[in-house]
């Protein structure tokens, strides 16, 4: 499974010329990472849009989660700092193995499900030479329920 992962990764990365975009793999708390998410971001320069895609797992012993994301976005900005908008689309699965533990359900569900989840992103990105920055609130609905959301991503760029 990670020598898929990281083919999955490389092949992303290769895709676009150098001078056009900008590359990124970032590690994210909270959002769509359920609590850690992995992924890799792809940012066109001259349009100031991009994409993500990544994985991500609670890694709770009550409340088993993981998440499979795909999103894109916009961004209104000069150079370094931008304000992003955005869509993303997960695959949510949670897996409840203890009633009587509950999670915390601000950032994810707190119970049973398998879903797909839409969630818009909304806040400030640092994109720099060699480190991404970004924060924000991602509020989604998932089965009927409005979820806040919120996250913060630290990354490498090249």
């Amino acid at each position: 499974m990670k020598k898929n992962i990281y083919l999955f990764l490389f092949l992303l990365s290769t895709t676009g010329s150098a001078g056009q975009s900008h590359q990124a793999i970032y590690t994210e708390l909270g959002k769509n990472g359920i609590i850690i998410h992995a992924g890799y971001d792809q940012q066109f320069i001259n349009h100031h849009t991009g994409f993500r895609v990544g994985i991500g797992s609670n890694f709770d012993r009550y409340l088993k989660a993981y998440a499979i994301t795909a999103g894109v976005y916009k961004l209104a900005g000069r150079k370094y700092h931008f304000f992003e908008t955005g869509l993303d689309l997960q695959y949510l699965n949670i897996q409840e193995n203890s009633d009587d533990q509950r999670g915390f359900g601000f950032i994810y569900p707190d119970y049973t499900v398998a879903a797909f989840y839409p969630s818009l992103n909304l806040g400030y990105r640092y994109s720099g030479q060699k480190f991404l920055f970004r924060a924000g609130c991602s509020p989604g609905i998932i089965k009927k329920e409005f979820i806040p959301g919120a996250y913060f991503t630290f990354g490498f760029c090249w």
